[in-house]
């Protein structure tokens, strides 16, 4: 009786476990170049509810000119943010690399075998100087949206041994990486998560990130153009900062922070708004032109692509009264990414949610069909 009994509280335990992981969706990882970005979302019925999230900058921002992910200075930020669950399995995760560490190109592919194709695929990669020795990685998609060549195709590829480093790594604390995502899908999962839904029509989202910034036109939540604007990560505004202030980047960080936590009439707001918008003038015209430049090539196509709204994310969208700057500049409307409201007592709640944009879209993953 005694063994049954134990047999029983076993199983129940093993159900309530299993019962336990299936309602909360994949640990979302986004590794940045700057910190490290967790969140975790959980599914209610028809509605997802952020359980946890965390928002760790690493002791230093990756130099991606080494191509390697420092994985020391990863996992160290990683021990900050995240702890076992403590079940009898690893924790599924889902992970996105730092873009700058991927490679992101069209390329023609006509129509042949996939075994062609892949061979072409592979040969592009080979020749691409900025890559590491070794084999690779990736995923080939049509995206059929400003684009005159009908045989271009959009490849994403990483380092099978940067991949694999990291999924040993994570497997060493626990954590099982079960996807490894690339980020125009993530970016257009976010246009079907979005509080306040869909505007009609397509969707322009901007990941404005330390080192990168990525547009992309997602319809229906799947990506239909993507394009890097180059030269426009938001080093070159917090450079810009550190110089003219002299200040180091986590006391503009923190600086950019407080006017963003402010009343939107609050003197401080307005006072850091026109500071940041004349000392980095120049990094900012630079995204304003690519940004524009961008839509004028989307406008002249065959059929011309207007998106019905314009989604920022990442830390360059927390810059105060960069909302509305992009939405002048462009004549669409633009505005920072939402997601539904976590308990006002709840430590994410003092997390921007924009900064976990990319992270909460990789825990969603789990409840995809």
């Amino acid at each position: 009786m005694v063994k049954s009994g134990m047999v029983a509280t076993l199983a129940d335990s093993v159900s309530q476990s299993f019962h336990i992981s299936r309602s909360l969706g994949y640990v979302g990882i986004d590794l940045g170049t700057y910190g490290l970005k967790i969140a975790q979302v959980r599914k209610n019925g028809q509605k997802l509810t952020l359980e946890r999230a965390h928002c760790v900058p690493y002791r230093q921002p990756l130099d991606i000119a080494k191509r390697s992910l420092a994985i020391d200075v990863i996992l160290e930020s990683l021990d900050h943010a995240w702890s076992p669950t403590g079940r009898w399995f690893p924790d599924e995760a889902a992970c996105l690399l730092p873009l700058p560490l991927m490679f992101l190109r069209t390329i023609d592919l006509p129509t042949t075998s996939s075994e062609d194709q892949q061979r072409m695929i592979e040969s592009e990669l080979s020749h691409d100087a900025r890559q590491s020795a070794g084999p690779m990685i990736f995923e080939c998609w049509n995206e059929g949206m400003g684009e005159a060549r009908p045989t271009a195709a959009s490849v994403l590829g990483a380092s099978q041994g940067l991949v694999e480093e990291l999924a040993e790594s994570l497997y060493e604390r626990g954590l099982a990486c079960e996807v490894l995502d690339g980020h125009p899908h993530v970016l257009s999962r976010l246009t079907s998560l979005d509080r306040l839904g869909n505007p009609g029509g397509p969707i322009a989202v901007i990941d404005w990130g330390y080192e990168s910034s990525l547009f992309v036109i997602a319809r229906h939540g799947v990506p239909v153009y993507t394009r890097p604007l180059r030269d426009c990560g938001f080093r070159n505004v917090s450079e810009a900062l550190c110089e003219s202030l002299n200040l180091d980047a986590r006391e503009v960080q923190y600086l950019l922070s407080s006017a963003q936590n402010s009343p939107e009439d609050s003197p401080l707001r307005r006072e850091i708004q026109e500071m940041v918008f004349d000392l980095a003038a120049t990094p900012l015209r630079r995204f304003e032109e690519e940004l524009n430049r961008t839509l004028t090539f989307l406008r002249q196509q065959r059929t011309p692509v207007e998106p019905a709204m314009i989604c920022l994310t990442g830390g360059g969208a927390l810059t105060p009264g960069v909302v509305d700057w992009v939405t002048q500049s462009t004549g669409i409307m633009a505005r920072l990414w939402e997601f539904p409201s976590v308990e006002s007592s709840s430590p994410v709640q003092r997390i921007p949610v924009s900064l976990l944009s990319s992270a909460i879209a990789l825990s969603s993953l789990r409840f995809e069909s």
